[in-house]
C-alpha cells in the first residue's frame, strides 16, 4: 500500500510521518507530491511568484502522475482545534492559503481521480496516529 501524508507548514505532517514509520519500519517514508503543486499555486495566488504556465502545467502533469501511484491520500487540514504552535518565522498567509489550496485540490477529481482512497485526519498526534494505523490495518 502506498500512503502519502499532505498538509501545509506546521500542520503535523513530519509528526505523523516519523511517529507512524518508527511503529512501522516496513513502510518507506517518500516525498508527497500534491504539496509541491499546492505550494506552487499558493505562491501565485499571494503574488509572491509568477509562474510561467508551461511549468505550473509540468507541475501539475507530475502531481496527477504520482498520485496516480498511490493508495491513500491522508491529509492533515489545519482547523482552530488542533493548535500547533507555529515559530515566528513562518509565512502564515503562505501556510493559510497553501492549506486552501490544498483542499481545493483534494476535491478536484480531475486531480484525484477515483480511485485514491482521501482520508482527513485531525486531532492529537496521537488520535492522527491511530487513525492512520486503522486506515492501513496496521493498528
Amino acid at each position: 500500500m502506498r500512503i502519502v501524508v499532505s498538509g501545509t507548514h506546521a500542520s503535523g505532517k513530519s509528526t505523523l510521518i516519523s511517529d507512524f514509520a518508527l511503529k512501522h519500519p516496513e513502510y518507506a517514508v517518500l516525498p508527497d507530491p500534491p504539496d509541491f503543486l499546492a505550494y506552487l499555486r499558493a505562491l501565485e495566488e499571494l503574488g509572491l511568484a509568477s509562474l510561467d504556465p508551461a511549468v505550473l502545467e509540468r507541475a501539475e502533469q507530475r502531481t496527477l502522475d504520482a498520485l496516480s501511484t498511490i493508495d491513500l491520500l491522508v491529509v492533515l487540514p489545519l482547523n482552530s482545534r488542533d493548535h500547533i504552535d507555529v515559530g515566528s518565522d513562518e509565512h502564515l498567509d503562505l501556510r493559510e492559503t497553501m492549506n486552501d489550496v490544498l483542499l481545493d485540490l483534494i476535491d478536484d477529481p480531475d486531480v484525484v481521480g477515483d480511485r485514491l482512497t482521501i482520508a482527513e485526519l485531525t486531532g492529537t498526534p496521537e488520535v492522527r496516529l491511530a487513525a492512520l494505523e486503522e486506515l492501513v490495518g496496521a493498528g
